[in-house]
C-alpha cells in the first residue's frame, strides 16, 4: 500500500474519519472512483489517493471550509514518509 489520505476530524464525531477513493467502475481505459469516508486509517490505506496532490484535489473541490472540522493528507498506512 502507498499513497495518502484525508483526516478529518470534527466537533460533531468522535474520534476521527479518514476518506480514500474506492474504484467503482472500470471502462476500457477509464477508471471511476468515489470519495469514500472509513473510520480507521487502515481501512482508508486500502483506498488511497496516489499522490498527495490528488488528495488535495479532492479535498479542496469535495469539501467546504468550516470552523467544525480540521483537514490533514497524512500518509496511507505502509507508505514511506514524504520527505520534508
Amino acid at each position: 500500500m502507498s499513497g495518502f489520505v484525508i483526516e478529518l476530524t470534527t466537533k460533531a464525531h468522535d474520534g476521527k474519519l479518514y476518506v480514500g477513493a474506492v474504484e467503482v467502475q472500470s471502462d476500457d481505459d477509464v477508471q471511476s472512483f468515489e470519495v469514500t469516508p472509513f473510520g480507521s486509517l487502515a481501512e482508508a490505506s486500502e483506498h488511497a489517493f496516489p499522490s498527495v496532490e490528488a488528495a488535495t484535489q479532492v479535498l479542496f473541490d469535495t469539501f467546504p471550509e468550516t470552523k467544525n472540522t480540521e483537514y490533514a493528507i497524512v500518509p496511507a498506512l505502509g507508505a514511506a514518509p514524504r520527505p520534508a
